[in-house]
């Protein structure tokens, strides 16, 4: 049985679960799964406003300056839009790692209504209104 004990530092997990309580910035994590080694590490949640190009999700700083990003449509749009349209709404952030900062290369503004199956799959949550999930490298607990 794979468990928490059996994840180590520098290991790339999937983790999906729920906000609790709400707007603590805290997951409960309802599944892990150990992923092939990836530098890529995606992360998606409620959008939190910061100082422009950045954003965060879970806690976790975003930096979208140099990122693709896309309104609930799928539309490219400017950083400044993408910041305005997505308060309110979960986002789905593809990039990589650099200390505390995933660098985005692609940021997306998710809406119960999309119709994408990776999207839906993707958003799967014991909880639902709460979607969430992170996937990357693992670099410890945080209680």
């Amino acid at each position: 049985m794979f468990s928490l004990s059996n994840v180590s530092v520098g290991d790339t997990v999937d983790v999906r679960g729920y906000e609790s309580p709400a707007g603590s910035g805290k997951l409960v994590a309802t599944r892990l799964d150990r992923q092939s080694p990836s530098t890529e590490v995606e992360v998606s949640g409620a959008f939190t406003a910061g100082m422009s190009p950045q954003f965060s999700v879970f806690g976790i700083t975003v930096d979208a300056s140099s990122a693709t990003l896309r309104d609930a449509g799928g539309a490219t749009v400017a950083l400044a839009d993408f910041l305005t349209q997505a308060v309110g709404h979960s986002v789905e952030v593809s990039g990589t790692l650099s200390g505390m900062i995933v660098t985005a290369s692609e940021a997306r503004i998710h809406t119960p209504d999309r119709s994408s199956s990776v999207t839906t799959a993707r958003f799967e949550s014991d909880h639902p209104g709460q979607p969430s999930w992170l996937s990357g490298f693992f670099c410890g607990i945080r209680q």
